[in-house]
């Protein structure tokens, strides 16, 4: 299937899943509280106009006025976190009591409706309760910034003068749209107080058209690390400007690896490789994991930087052995921890794909609904130490 074929398919699923989820909500909502005509089109309006403030958000701040378009896309973000909480937790009640009642009291000849409505209506209510509650931490956390989380990994090959060798990972720290200037600030503050030797950005930096007007960054460029900052390219990169995006990345004094490598210090290889929107689809990712590595100086580590954690087999057979990844944001928003596990097999935090170690990192950021849920952002500090060649 051609590629613009692949993505027209994509946005229809997800719009036919939005619509939905939305006339599931009222069916739910209208028949649970019984409501009259007049009260049924209310709703109908309420839910249609929140269900395209997002994307009229979004609309606005590309294509109309980036300040007038962050007005609008702020409530519609948020109510995009707080509808996913809710839906998915009315879906698991339905799923799990509603349906097996009303199936039961069929075979029983023994509707109940009065009891059965009661049950409905409480359960929307107190459902409705803790999507409020647990969105309203997510948005907490999400604003408390990034931790940092502390990662320790053998390297057989280093050399011992690397040992203790500290990259920091940042990763979707998507600047722009809801993430600003200043919470960059944060997170580059916390970057440098680590005093990393080197920085790696593993993609979707920015939401900015184009790059922006290049202060984002050219202050990321600025960051101080004794072998500089390097950077490989996220979807969201492709998604906002693709080459010239990149270009605006190199113009700024950022070393972006696109299927290629450079040696830093006394022996360590750092490959990386662009994001498969950039490539063609994720089946040309294994091809240019090794591109990436082709013509390293053998016996040499490897430090594998990729936006997203696949090709893995083909990484881990090409000699890598230290894969760093973002892209999935540990989930982020529930249910979105399902779809992301299922879509590449691993979340977040540290797994072996053979002798290759593979980190993940939640994201420093967030993008569409301001909120986390149980996947906090991160800054990943990767300690390497010298081992024993065992390969």
């Amino acid at each position: 299937m051609p590629r613009p074929m692949h993505q027209a398919v994509f946005l229809a699923l997800v719009a036919a899943t939005w619509i939905g989820l939305h006339l599931y909500l009222y069916f739910r909502v209208a028949s649970s509280f019984d409501l009259g005509v007049r009260a049924r089109r209310v709703l109908k309006a309420v839910l249609v106009f929140l269900a395209t403030l997002y994307l009229a958000g979004r609309f606005a701040q590309t294509r109309v006025d980036p300040g007038v378009g962050t007005v609008i896309l702020w409530p519609g973000a948020l109510y995009l976190g707080f509808f996913s909480i809710g839906v998915s937790l009315l879906l698991l009640f339905d799923l799990a009591y509603t349906l097996p009642c009303r199936l039961l009291a069929r075979l029983r000849s023994n509707p109940g409706p009065a009891a059965a409505t009661r049950v409905a209506r409480s359960a929307l209510v107190v459902i409705g309760a803790a999507a409020l509650l647990v969105g309203g931490h997510g948005v907490f956390v999400a604003w408390a910034g990034p931790e940092v989380r502390r990662v320790e990994v053998r390297m057989p090959g280093l050399p011992p003068a690397m040992d203790g060798l500290r990259v920091v990972q940042v990763s979707d720290l998507h600047v722009g749209g809801l993430v600003t200037r200043g919470y960059l600030g944060r997170v580059l503050d916390l970057v440098e107080s680590l005093h990393p030797d080197l920085v790696a950005v593993t993609g979707d930096l920015t939401d900015e058209r184009d790059g922006g007007d290049g202060e984002v960054l050219r202050r990321v460029a600025s960051l101080k690390a004794r072998y500089g900052v390097v950077v490989v390219l996220g979807n969201h990169e492709y998604y906002v400007g693709a080459s010239r995006t990149a270009a605006a990345f190199e113009r700024a004094g950022l070393t972006v690896l696109r299927q290629g490598h450079r040696v830093v210090g006394d022996g360590l290889v750092v490959a990386g490789v662009d994001d498969p929107s950039f490539l063609g689809g994720r089946e040309k990712a294994p091809d240019a994991v090794r591109a990436a590595v082709k013509g390293a100086p053998s016996g040499l580590p490897v430090l594998l930087l990729s936006h997203q954690p696949i090709a893995l087999d083909a990484a881990a057979s090409s000699g890598v052995d230290l894969m760093m990844c973002g892209h999935t944001h540990g989930g982020q928003v529930f249910p979105f921890h399902v779809v992301s596990r299922l879509a590449y097999g691993v979340l977040t935090g540290v797994h072996r794909t053979g002798d290759m170690t593979l980190v993940i990192s939640n994201g420093a950021g967030f993008w569409g609904p301001p909120m986390r849920i149980v996947a906090p952002p991160d800054v990943v500090e990767v300690t390497l130490r010298a081992a024993p060649d065992s390969r």
